[in-house]
């Protein structure tokens, strides 16, 4: 679905996300899909299962489930993936991550993204939020380095 301006409309709503239908995509953390859905989201199974469901009930081209220390999960192509957490240091701050996640998720799909490299740039958005106290921006550098961080851990893991 797009707006009649051609464009993404993405929604990141506190606890309402059954109230939007036919949105491009939503943004919910696993503790609202829970809440909305009256379910625990406790397992990966439970994740991917509660994200097809908020799709079939909102009718969303795709959605983003935010959560924590477990990382994404985002409807991509017709299936539910799980994208693990960036990194496993310890939070500063949860503040705005969930902010910072939505935003990057946003942006990117307006960029011409597909859901799941939208969800990729997401997952190292909300990493690098919490890595600080307080409300933060995340910069194109943080970005960059974060993936470039990844990518040579994975070179020296093999």
């Amino acid at each position: 679905a797009e707006a009649k301006a051609g464009f993404p409309v993405v929604v990141d709503s506190r606890h309402q996300s059954l109230r939007f239908s036919g949105v491009t995509a939503l943004t919910p953390s696993d503790e609202e899909v829970a809440g909305v859905l009256g379910r625990p989201l406790e397992t990966d199974p439970d994740a991917m299962s509660a994200l097809a469901d908020l799709v079939a009930a909102t009718r969303v081209d795709t959605a983003l489930i935010t959560r924590g220390a477990r990382g994404v999960a985002v409807w991509s192509d017709g299936a539910p993936v799980l994208l693990p957490a960036v990194a496993r240091e310890s939070a500063v701050d949860t503040t705005g991550a969930g902010d910072s996640a939505a935003a990057a998720f946003a942006a990117a799909l307006v960029a011409g993204a597909s859901p799941l490299e939208a969800a990729r740039l997401a997952n190292h958005a909300g990493a690098l939020a919490v890595r600080r106290a307080g409300t933060v921006a995340v910069s194109r550098a943080d970005l960059f380095a974060s993936f470039a961080d990844e990518t040579a851990s994975s070179r020296t893991v093999a």
